[in-house]
């Protein structure tokens, strides 16, 4: 009986991840990002950011955390470029070199690889490089980040928001981009996240890039369809309840008429 429990203990101990930093400060920061987001408030989610920059400079071995400081420089850069694009190419540079430590620290962090490969999409609009290097190690990054993990969502999200900004000419767009989305969404729809340090952010952002990706097509009965599906998994998105979806409402009655 007493082997039999230790046994158990044990093997609960290899179960649960052992973090070196304060897992309620991670969760706290991970909040202040998808409250940021929801309010679409830049100034929150840099704030956001910089609390788990503090944390990741605390505790530099921590992959896990120069992931968070770089997710948090991909929920900031969209809405700090409308103010200060220096500052938003600044901050997107920097998420690139988080990550970048991330990979280093743990090289088959593939959630690691897809957000570098994100920012480096995003860097694009910004100045932060050359269109034509950005690009392809965008698309290497992501692709390496399917070979270590094609059944992760948040890597078939971030490749399918890739695709949507992709130019035509170079295979990308908004056709393209539905189906890696239903992909993403199949995904999701079989995760279970237990730790709450962990990445498991995306399940309302794969249906607003749904939509996005069928109003960029003026099919709007399908995009506030979508749009209706981010709400329902996360109410509070205001980007998608108070500029979204009214639009997409709007299209589409006018369509009907």
């Amino acid at each position: 009986m007493k082997r039999t429990l230790l046994t158990l203990l044990a093997a609960l101990a290899l179960a649960a991840p052992v973090h070196a930093f304060d897992a309620t400060e991670v969760a706290a920061a991970k909040k202040a990002v998808q409250d940021g987001m929801n309010a679409g408030d830049g100034d929150a989610l840099v704030a956001a950011r910089a609390k788990f920059a503090a944390l990741s400079a605390a505790e530099p071995s921590s992959a896990l955390l120069h992931y968070w400081v770089g997710m948090a420089s991909w929920r900031a850069l969209p809405l700090i470029q409308r103010k200060d694009k220096d500052e938003a190419k600044r901050m997107g540079l920097d998420g690139v070199a988080h990550l970048d430590q991330a990979i280093a620290l743990d090289p088959r962090f593939a959630e690691a690889y897809a957000m570098k490969g994100g920012l480096q999409g995003m860097l694009i609009g910004v100045g932060g490089g050359s269109p034509m290097t950005l690009g392809p190690q965008s698309e290497s990054n992501l692709a390496r980040a399917e070979v270590l993990a094609p059944e992760n969502p948040r890597v078939a999200l971030l490749d399918g928001v890739g695709i949507f900004h992709k130019p035509g000419i170079f295979g990308g767009g908004s056709k393209k981009a539905l189906p890696r989305l239903a992909e993403a969404q199949a995904l999701y729809a079989k995760e279970i996240v237990s730790d709450p340090v962990m990445p498991d952010w995306g399940r309302d952002d794969v249906h607003t890039w749904t939509g996005r990706a069928y109003a960029d097509q003026k099919k709007w009965t399908e995009a506030v369809a979508a749009y209706k599906r981010a709400l329902e998994v996360n109410p509070a998105n205001g980007w998608v309840r108070n500029i979204l979806l009214p639009e997409a409402e709007k299209k589409s009655q006018q369509a009907s008429k």
